[in-house]
């Protein structure tokens, strides 16, 4: 099920990208603080190797 709503949430940023012609956002997100764009990209890759 959560697969279904994962699939869903992509095509709506798919469509909405294509909508408007660009991309708004980044792989690191907001500022939260002393946390590096490295250590938030080392954390997601973290995180998706614990959910697989």
């Amino acid at each position: 099920m959560s697969f279904t709503y994962s699939m869903i949430g992509l095509d709506l940023g798919i469509a909405q990208v294509a909508k408007s012609g660009t991309f708004k956002g980044s792989l690191t997100g907001i500022s939260i603080g002393t946390v590096t764009e490295t250590q938030k990209i080392w954390r997601t890759f973290q995180t998706l190797g614990g959910i697989a």
